[in-house]
């Protein structure tokens, strides 16, 4: 078996996509940060594969400070190729914060990267993926959905702020937020739902790959929730989103029961139960 690393997205895709793209929506995370890499210079990335006899057996790739994403095919067995990559990730003495990844996978890595390192995991989220290709027929919901405007990057910044705190991701200052904000809203991926003139609720197309469009970043204030406000929104700009690809897909936290309902009232069906695990 070899372990490879990889200096360039677009290199790293030239070994990897054709795995990838064979569950694209599964893959959206890791597919959708390798396409955006692929058009950066951003430094530092950790891209690895493991192989066997030419054929990948594992794929790894972790954007500081983020966690470890990784990867093997579809119901293959991946014990033996897992505790080769640990050793390989101990030998490099790569600081892994966490891993993301289908349940049991994460679960394994997790137990032998403990054993192998003596760092304790903790479940910081189970997830699931979730797929759709048709939105259903919903009540109507008072509002409208539309993209956020230049002049309301500070609104759209606090709310990413919450929702970065709701979700457990890592932190961000005012100021990055605003900064990540005005390119997001630059290029039109921000959507709110808009009621009586007022601002209600928001998600984001992100991370698309070639077929697959990716939603995230919804978040509705307390204020303004049990009005419908997220179901709407959610399911406007999978409608809007299914214009131009064949899928929509989104992770939910498992341990949220009235977002997950909501999502598959929309009509997303779950496709894959996957693990957020962190080592302290």
């Amino acid at each position: 078996m070899q372990w490879r690393r990889y200096d360039s997205a677009a290199e790293f895709l030239v070994e990897t996509e054709r795995l990838l793209e064979e569950n694209e929506a599964e893959n959206n995370l890791m597919l959708g940060l390798l396409y955006q890499l692929k058009k950066s210079n951003r430094k530092g990335i950790y891209m690895a594969a493991a192989t066997d006899k030419g054929e990948v057996k594992l794929i790894c790739l972790m954007t500081p400070p983020y966690n470890l994403i990784m990867t093997v095919p579809k119901g293959s067995d991946y014990e033996e190729v897992v505790d080769f990559a640990i050793g390989e990730l101990v030998y490099e003495s790569v600081n892994v914060p966490g891993v993301i990844a289908e349940k049991n996978l994460a679960e394994y890595f997790s137990r032998t990267w403990a054993e192998k390192t003596g760092q304790e995991s903790t479940f910081a989220m189970k997830q699931r993926i979730y797929k759709l290709n048709k939105v259903n027929d919903l009540k109507h919901t008072p509002g409208k959905m539309r993209k956020a405007r230049s002049n309301e990057k500070e609104l759209v910044a606090s709310w990413l702020l919450r929702f970065i705190s709701d979700t457990g991701e890592p932190a961000l200052t005012k100021a990055d937020a605003e900064l990540r904000v005005a390119v997001m809203i630059e290029q039109g991926t921000v959507f709110l739902w808009e009621n009586d003139g007022e601002p209600v609720s928001m998600a984001r197309s992100a991370r698309s790959t070639k077929n697959v469009a990716v939603v995230n970043m919804v978040y509705t204030p307390d204020e303004q929730r049990k009005k419908g406000y997220a179901t709407a929104m959610v399911s406007n700009l999978s409608r809007l989103l299914l214009q131009n690809y064949e899928y929509c897909a989104l992770y939910t936290d498992l341990a949220n029961p009235s977002s997950n309902k909501i999502y598959m009232q929309i009509g997303y069906e779950p496709i894959l139960d996957s693990s957020l695990i962190k080592f302290v």
